[in-house]
């Protein structure tokens, strides 16, 4: 149920002696038997509700607040700090099982030019952009499918809200993926997604140059790499 329908259907008279039920058993509102309880709820929601799942992995490097739950947890199924706390250890569990399944997966380079070429000319880059819609869309996909890190140059050093402070759109699309190097022979990787300007990278795996001819957009890079012999 939603949150509103469940609260019709509850009382707080279990806040006097602590107990709440489960298919006829009684539990203890305040035992480790509750919280993994409620953990095995929410990686079930989580595993079959794509919504749920792409909304929360869309929070990656952010801390997660609940402004409108109750902080005590006798007066309360799930407490705020609870809440937050089992939906940020979702987000690890998912990780962490991305981490071991990227062994297996191609290795793609998308250097902080080649993502926002389609948005602005590269030159005009600056600390302020973010990834166009379209953009943020087919990271995401890729994503699904292979290892992805954001390459930036180390001149972007001197840009602090870039590489320090790290825009939430970085730590969405990429986490703690960022590669900061000028020389982009030292990449081990598969492909290179970088901007239509830039001929001095020496990557020795495929080079895909976004403003292209060939790869004019977004969307003939997806079409292109979303095959099933690029997916193996």
């Amino acid at each position: 149920m939603k949150g509103k329908n469940a609260k019709k259907m509850t009382s707080t008279a279990w806040q006097t002696d602590q107990t709440l039920w489960w298919r006829g058993v009684a539990i203890d509102r305040q035992s480790h038997i509750f919280q993994k309880l409620v953990r095995r709820a929410y990686m079930a929601m989580f595993e079959q509700n794509e919504r749920f799942r792409t909304a929360l992995m869309s929070t990656r490097g952010m801390e997660l607040f609940h402004s409108r739950g109750e902080k005590n947890s006798y007066k309360t199924i799930l407490a705020e700090e609870e809440f937050c706390s089992v939906l940020t250890w979702l987000r690890d569990v998912y990780d962490d099982m991305h981490a071991g399944m990227s062994k297996n997966k191609k290795r793609i380079y998308i250097t902080l030019e080649g993502l926002l070429a389609v948005t602005a000319p590269c030159e005009e880059v600056t600390d302020t952009f973010e990834p166009s819609p379209e953009a943020s869309d087919a990271i995401n996909m890729l994503n699904s499918h292979y290892d992805c890190y954001l390459v930036t140059a180390v001149a972007q050093l001197e840009k602090p809200s870039l590489c320090s402070d790290r825009p939430s759109w970085i730590a969405r699309l990429f986490g703690n993926r960022i590669v900061m190097t000028d020389c982009k022979s030292i990449l081990n990787g598969d492909i290179l997604i970088d901007s239509n300007n830039d001929t001095k990278d020496n990557f020795e795996g495929e080079v895909i140059r976004i403003g292209s001819i060939e790869f004019p957009d977004w969307k003939s890079i997806l079409k292109y790499l979303d095959t099933d012999d690029k997916h193996q």
